[in-house]
């Protein structure tokens, strides 16, 4: 009895471990990027939307976002693409929804999004929008986001 319940909890564990992997490699990929990509945050987004899955590609994250409207369907980006901080800030502010900025409330542009989130404190005071973010930058970016997003629910 005691020998069927290990080598089941031994399955399920290994199991999980090969449903994370994926995830997991794309964060070790995005760590050592030293330009992040709209295809890489279109992976982290989409996945948060639950839009594609774990085992997604960035291409079919990029696509995921551009059909449901978080990156606009007429960009000359593409998955290949550098991201600037300001485009960051706009697919940030969408993906978690925040919209604490009257100006980003009335239109929602990656100029209002950038602002709000310097507000925030989730960008640095004197962070230039045109700034092209490392992948670690990227993934630290999108975990101050995801905390400030929880902190705004928690408060309502």
């Amino acid at each position: 009895m005691n020998r069927k319940f290990l080598i089941s909890i031994t399955f399920f564990a290994l199991f999980a471990l090969a449903l994370h992997a994926q995830s997991a490699d794309s964060v070790s990929r995005m760590i050592s990027t030293q330009k992040g990509s709209f295809g890489q945050v279109s992976y982290f987004s989409a996945t948060a939307l639950g839009l594609v899955n774990d085992s997604a590609s960035n291409e079919e994250a990029f696509n995921a976002l551009k059909k449901a409207g978080i990156i606009s369907a007429d960009t000359s980006d593409t998955v290949l693409s550098v991201i600037h901080l300001d485009e960051l800030a706009l697919i940030l502010a969408k993906t978690w929804k925040i919209n604490n900025s009257l100006m980003y409330k009335i239109m929602p542009s990656k100029r209002y999004a950038f602002n709000m989130l310097r507000a925030d404190g989730i960008f640095e005071r004197n962070a230039d929008p045109n700034t092209i973010p490392t992948g670690r930058e990227v993934l630290n970016l999108i975990n101050s986001t995801i905390e400030k997003a929880a902190s705004f629910k928690g408060a309502k």
